[in-house]
């Protein structure tokens, strides 16, 4: 370490009385307040700026300020994540047979009783059905209402800011088409048909442990079963169900599992954009 050629050292008593400089700490101890102790001063011409060795030619380099900082690590991440993307288009899939096996048994043993006995089926359906809504649905409409919260704070917080694509990528379709396709695919037939039906229907038969049917009360509680069943609270869970799967295809390059009659989605993205 070098010592700037300025550097010079007095004695109290040559210090002047305006030169701003403290003196070094000093031990209280017996018998020292003869001895006289050398105080530095710095010059002012002394370069403040911070500097980093440079093991090259043993010189100083400025520190690159922040806007090259963030420029450094926007491309770092650019870089990891093609580097994941193509990773995750390399890996094979495969079958997982545990989970296939369990599920195949369970549907096919639901379909073999509805063929041999419907009335048990049905009966015990009902029940089943009846038993949730009546002593869970407040659980129910708790993890709805939950889910709403978890959207907006995903949507207004930091990770709003995530492209659902690679990085710098333009959105395939504008937002006015977007909107207009979401509800034309999503609602569209529910709002013409169940915007009239379904306040009808619960209005006639109420959901189990409300209020009894064809009453002003079951009025109040058709709408607002209704109003929960197609605002808010669907949207919000059809959002959690599309961001997950949205993020892994289209930001981490993964692919979804192909039947033999569904090509994956790169090779129909391709073959729609050749035809375009």
């Amino acid at each position: 370490m070098a010592f700037n050629s300025d550097l010079k050292s007095h004695t109290p008593e040559e210090l002047p009385a305006d030169n701003g400089v403290a003196e070094a700490p000093r031990n209280e101890e017996p018998g020292s307040g003869e001895k006289s102790k050398a105080v530095f001063t710095v010059s002012e011409d002394v370069d403040t700026n911070p500097a980093v060795l440079d093991p090259e030619d043993g010189g100083t380099a400025i520190l690159p300020d922040v806007e090259e900082y963030e420029q450094i690590l926007q491309e770092l991440r650019h870089a990891k994540t093609e580097q994941a993307v193509a990773d995750r288009r390399n890996h094979k899939l495969s079958l997982d047979k545990v989970t296939f096996g369990i599920t195949g048994v369970i549907a096919i043993a639901f379909v073999i009783w509805g063929f041999v006995g419907r009335d048990s089926l049905s009966a015990t359906s009902t029940g089943a059905l009846n038993w949730v809504m009546e002593y869970t649905g407040w659980l129910f409409m708790l993890l709805a209402s939950l889910f709403v919260v978890f959207v907006l704070w995903l949507a207004l917080g930091k990770f709003g800011n995530i492209p659902l694509g690679k990085d710098g990528e333009k959105p395939e379709f504008r937002t006015v088409s977007w909107v207009a396709m979401m509800f034309a695919a999503g609602m569209g037939i529910g709002l013409m048909f169940y915007g009239v039906a379904e306040p009808l229907y619960h209005y006639i038969s109420p959901p189990p442990g409300t209020v009894e049917g064809r009453t002003p009360a079951a009025i109040q509680t058709a709408m607002a079963t209704s109003i929960f069943h197609w605002t808010l609270h669907p949207w919000a869970m059809y959002a959690v169900v599309g961001i997950a799967m949205a993020y892994g295809t289209y930001r981490l390059g993964r692919r979804h599992q192909p039947g033999p009659h569904h090509p994956p989605v790169r090779h129909r993205c391709a073959a729609g954009a050749q035809r375009r």
